[in-house]
């Protein structure tokens, strides 16, 4: 795991997570309630516990919105809401699917170190909580594209 720190654009290779409409929602509810919160009512009155609160929250389903898989130049981006882990292309051993616990068909990267780290990507069955789910036609789709990115990044 590396800290990002070329800051080239991101290109998301998973499509949206499950839970968007519910994010969009929840982040602009957020937002909008401490933006009225701060100029109409005023902090004081508002309350700085309130307004804290409400821009915690927008944060919160923001992060819920970046769920997936990304890329950028060289390196790989795994996001779970806040929790991002970042993998240079060159640490990566190979791409698999495989199941994960109660999620039958899971897309997983597995590093040269022997380490194993799921990712968000999962056969749509039913709804999850969390995560991106895709068909198997997708996943299949979306690990041929990773394997193509990994061959063609320099080691």
């Amino acid at each position: 795991m590396l800290m990002r720190t070329n800051f080239a654009p991101l290109r998301r290779l998973t499509p949206d997570p499950d839970s968007r409409l519910g994010g969009l929602l929840g982040f602009w509810f957020c937002a909008a309630m401490a933006g009225y919160g701060i100029v109409e009512i005023g902090v004081r009155e508002a309350g700085i516990g309130r307004l804290l609160m409400l821009v915690g929250g927008a944060l919160w389903f923001r992060g819920q919105l970046r769920i997936g898989i990304w890329t950028s130049g060289t390196h790989l981006h795994v996001r779970y809401g806040h929790r991002n882990r970042a993998f240079a292309f060159s640490q990566v051993e190979k791409f698999a699917i495989r199941p994960d616990g109660e999620r039958a068909a899971v897309l997983w990267i597995d590093l040269a170190d022997g380490a194993r780290y799921p990712t968000p990507a999962q056969l749509k069955y039913k709804r999850a909580p969390s995560g991106v789910s895709m068909t198997l036609s997708g996943l299949t789709d979306l690990l041929a594209a990773l394997d193509e990115c990994h061959a063609t990044r320099p080691r």
